[in-house]
């Protein structure tokens, strides 16, 4: 019986994240069956978790945003985004999130900075139970930046991926 609130997963090993990062010093992944009756595709599912982000969420970039910027990490572009104007082909940006990889059921975005690379991975799969999504991270550290400002991050991210995906059961 499939669980009904995103829960931690293993990273499916046919995923194409595995393939992204030649070193990874964390990672995890959460799991979603999403609701039955709706046809799902990758990019449907993408544009909702990136870009239909909760206020707090929102709040807690701005705040990361002003943090780094004096350390001259990258920032995410203040700009309003039209979802019937994204097209999430390889080279593209949802915010700060740029499209890496992508095949018909999976989406890897990601960003190399200074401190740290990151993957970020949606892919859609087909079950039993219906579709499920699963959310992968990766993170290679460059050096101790990297390690130092992870360690605020990480116990964010926790809330905010498991956040991201259950908005999806709406």
């Amino acid at each position: 019986m499939p669980q009904s609130y995103a829960h931690p997963a293993p990273i499916p090993s046919q995923s194409i994240i595995h393939s992204t990062l030649d070193r990874v010093d964390y990672s995890d992944a959460f799991r979603l069956t999403l609701p039955k009756g709706a046809t799902h595709t990758i990019d449907a599912v993408a544009k909702q978790v990136f870009l239909m982000t909760p206020k707090w969420i929102s709040a807690l970039m701005r705040l990361r945003d002003a943090i780094v910027s004096v350390i001259g990490l990258k920032t995410s572009p203040v700009t309003e985004i039209d979802l019937n104007k994204i097209t999430l082909i390889e080279g593209n940006s949802i915010g700060l999130f740029q499209v890496l990889k992508r095949n018909d059921s999976e989406i890897i975005f990601g960003e190399n900075d200074k401190h740290l690379d990151f993957r970020a991975g949606l892919l859609l799969q087909k079950t039993d139970h219906g579709d499920e999504v699963i959310f992968s991270t990766l993170v290679r550290f460059n050096g101790w930046l990297g390690k130092l400002y992870f360690l605020p991050v990480k116990p964010f991210h926790k809330l905010v991926v498991p956040s991201l995906l259950n908005r999806l059961r709406k």
